[in-house]
């Protein structure tokens, strides 16, 4: 732990560090390594937030905005809110934003399932077919992980020359969230002594280091549990299945745990969850192709699993396999760096067979459930079962080309799919929508995410000119090309911190603070424009996950009601994008994007 310390500023007034920098693991503290992520400058930001609306609005929208924010910047109002933000930055231990960001999460109210938590498809491995041999093996993997982190071996993380921030490697394993009404808390937990395995609805404690050593328990022995594990669960047909609270609303839940803990037995279980590495959880389907595996990872059953748990290892009947992360501490880009090590680590050894003479050790966790728990559960039940049945998924495969052709192009292949989202999204609903990609800003010290707003003016001119019948091929080319320039961009800017969506927050939750403390504080007009409310709406919600071959594939639910989820991997002969939807329409857009694709690189024919 790191003790709060004083700065002083230039004008020689010293300010407090409130609050304290956390990490199981002090030595992925590094401050001095990164620069702070910066307070953007008013200007930039609102000249950059016009532009960006104006591809979502009529020119009157586009007038009326302009007045709010013309009035907004030349308010004092303003000046102060980042007078405001500035004093956090000084007064925060990390950055201005990573205690806004972490309200954010531990107050969200819906279920972190479908809604927040991201799923990661790991490449199929062949000679590991059976679930529990793909289990052990992983179980195996992701305690050398582990190892790596304790014993300070973690390869550092760069981006071209620049070393980014390795502080989110400390709260991945052996974390949990846990639901409290209002504001959730979350458990970190250093030991690493033990995985919980779920099975047919029912939980096992499976001790995965050696009590003396605390040398990983060999692939071989942990089989012999799994195998007994498996056999045991299949005794039981679970009426009322627990993991079930953890897919619900968090204040329905919380309450639920809270009757729970009355009872030690339950105290106990809930406990070993909370502390133990990760939550592996063996599923009773197989997946015969990537839309099957995005169902079970996603949601799967809503049942056999422990969605607070901030990792989950799922593996289908076949072996098929991937990772659910919960999002409060970490992101994407954390957890690829697990996700390749542990399919590398395993698929380089050899399969593991049952090893003669280990006497099979169950640790079941025992539930002792009230009246009130199981009315409680029954509830909960409802609302995941419709949950779950709301949200459309579907896989995208494209193998024509990837990004080995885009590159011949000349074009960053990235820019190039978003391209193709804006494309497939006009052709579907015949207007532009508001677009999210999320970036990492972890060259900066405890960096997290940052928001491309991919739907431009520029991007709109694009898909307007390649639906234009008249258009040449020079023309649509010409229009593509700027379109991509401008997309790279606003990619390299929000990098570097300087985007529209942080700032905006950051102002908004000082004016929510100011409305707080003092009588008659409206927050600023800016904010109540249905215009700022379209932006925000993001139609199609999209991140990149490409970059480790272990990664087949990614995905989340939509941010909105009417919007597309949409998680994709670039790889160097494929595309595979996983499109998700409540209103039914995955398959449409999935097939709307191919089209984009493949009219887009007609173009270079």
């Amino acid at each position: 732990t790191m003790s709060s310390s004083t700065s002083t500023t230039s004008n020689g007034s010293s300010t407090e560090k409130i609050g304290q920098v956390r990490n199981l693991f002090p030595y992925l503290e590094t401050p001095q390594e990164y620069p702070r992520l910066p307070v953007s400058d008013i200007k930039p930001t609102l000249e950059k937030y016009l532009k960006t609306v104006r591809a979502i609005t009529t020119d009157d929208e586009f007038a009326n905005t302009s007045k709010l924010v013309q009035k907004f910047e030349s308010s004092s109002e303003l000046q102060r809110l980042q007078r405001k933000l500035h004093q956090l930055d000084r007064e925060s231990p990390s950055s201005w934003l990573e205690g806004l960001w972490d309200t954010m999460y531990l107050e969200l109210r819906c279920p972190v399932m479908v809604h927040v938590s991201p799923y990661y498809a790991i490449k199929t491995d062949e000679r590991r077919n059976k679930q529990t041999t793909r289990a052990a093996s992983l179980i195996a993997s992701s305690v050398r992980f582990h190892d790596l982190i304790i014993n300070k071996q973690l390869p550092p993380d760069m981006e071209r020359d620049t070393k980014l921030d390795m502080s989110q490697y400390g709260k991945m394993l052996g974390a949990c969230r846990i639901p409290v009404a209002g504001r959730d808390t979350y458990s970190e937990c250093i030991k690493g002594e033990t995985v919980v395995v779920a099975c047919n609805n029912q939980f096992y404690e499976l001790t995965c280091r050696d009590a003396n050593t605390g040398a990983v328990v060999p692939e071989d022995e942990l089989l012999v549990h799994l195998n007994a594990i498996v056999q045991d669960a299949h005794n039981y047909n679970e009426t009322t299945p627990v993991g079930l609270f953890t897919a619900d609303d968090r204040d329905p839940w919380a309450a639920a745990r809270a009757e729970l803990i009355k009872n030690p037995i339950n105290k106990a279980s809930l406990k070993a969850i909370e502390d133990a590495l990760i939550v592996v959880c063996l599923d009773e389907t197989a997946q015969h192709n990537l839309t099957d595996v995005s169902e079970m990872l996603l949601h799967g059953n809503g049942r056999n699993r422990w969605f607070d748990k901030s990792v989950q290892v799922m593996i289908g009947t076949n072996g098929e396999a991937g990772i659910l992360m919960e999002h409060t501490r970490f992101d994407g880009h954390s957890i690829l760096k697990y996700t390749d090590f542990i399919y590398h680590d395993s698929v380089k050894r050899d399969v593991p067979q049952p090893k003669e003479g280990v006497q099979p050790v169950l640790g079941k966790l025992k539930w002792s459930l009230s009246g009130t728990t199981v009315k409680q559960l029954a509830e909960s039940e409802t609302r995941v079962d419709a949950l779950i049945g709301s949200v459309d998924t579907f896989v995208m495969e494209f193998n024509d080309w990837g990004k080995g052709l885009i590159k011949g192009f000349r074009m960053s292949p990235d820019a190039f799919v978003q391209m193709a989202y804006q494309l497939a999204y006009y052709r579907l609903r015949g207007q532009p929508g508001s677009t999210y990609e999320s970036g990492n800003t972890k060259r900066f010290y405890h960096g997290r995410t940052t928001c491309i707003r991919s739907c431009s003016v520029e991007s709109v001119n694009f898909t307007k000119v390649f639906c234009d019948a008249q258009s040449t091929t020079d023309q649509k080319k010409e229009a593509l090309q700027k379109a991509v320039n401008h997309h790279v961009k606003l990619s390299s800017d929000a990098k570097m911190g300087q985007d529209i969506d942080r700032p905006f927050f950051g102002w908004y939750n000082m004016a929510r603070f100011e409305q707080q403390k003092f009588i008659n504080r409206a927050i600023p007009e800016v904010y109540k424009d249905p215009v700022y409310a379209r932006m925000k709406t993001d139609m199609l919600s999209t991140s990149n996950s490409s970059g480790s071959p272990a990664l087949t594939m990614f995905g989340f639910g939509p941010t909105s009601s009417t919007g597309f989820g949409l998680g994709y991997v670039i790889d160097e002969e494929y595309i595979n994008v996983d499109v998700t939807s409540f209103t039914g329409e995955a398959k449409q857009y999935a097939d709307a994007l191919r089209q984009a694709l493949l009219d887009m690189a007609a173009l270079f024919e």
